[in-house]
């Protein structure tokens, strides 16, 4: 539980203090601090999950003035993320409580798993964010795109530099 604290903490500081200022064409480049919400471990309360996802997006809500987007992107993507956990893990591999990553699931595994998730997070945030806005769906798709590769790098970097080498741990969310 204390990991998952830290790592909680140290997703939201990237976010808030680095990504936030990285922006390609005024388009926010990468949301970091989702990658927190991939590796929540494959077992657990899906009521708790979903609470972790609120209070990440609404945190994110507050530094971006977002007026709750992230808070409901986020919380749309843990609850996928509970479905896509069905579809692509054993049951032998949800016994272990593992967190998701690169090393246990492979690279194939992960990339599917991740994209998907990326996909419909980035695509909430940017159709709820320009719902109002004179930008045409080719243009919000273009944002969508951009955001997702730049999101599915720095993900995929986080994972090989912190998350390759280290020994699989158990986490207990119950």
């Amino acid at each position: 539980m204390r990991s998952q604290f830290i790592n909680f903490i140290f997703y939201l500081i990237l976010q808030i203090f680095i990504a936030k200022y990285f922006t390609v064409f005024s388009i926010p480049s990468f949301f970091i601090y989702i990658a927190f919400l991939l590796m929540l471990p494959i077992k657990g309360n899906l009521i708790l999950f979903l609470c972790i996802g609120f209070l990440t997006g609404l945190t994110i809500d507050v530094f971006y003035d977002s007026l709750g987007i992230h808070a409901f992107a986020a919380v749309l993507m843990v609850y996928v993320r509970s479905f896509l956990i069905k579809l692509t893990f054993s049951p032998k591999d949800e016994a272990t409580n593992s967190q998701i990553t690169l090393r246990l699931m492979g690279f194939q595994r992960f990339t599917l798993f991740a994209l998907i998730l990326i996909v419909i997070h980035h695509t909430t945030v940017f159709f709820l964010e320009t719902h109002d806005s004179a930008l045409s769906f080719i243009a919000i798709l273009g944002r969508v795109g951009l955001s997702v590769i730049f999101t599915y790098v720095a993900v995929l970097i986080t994972q090989i530099i912190f998350y390759t080498y280290r020994k699989n741990r158990t986490y207990e969310f119950e």
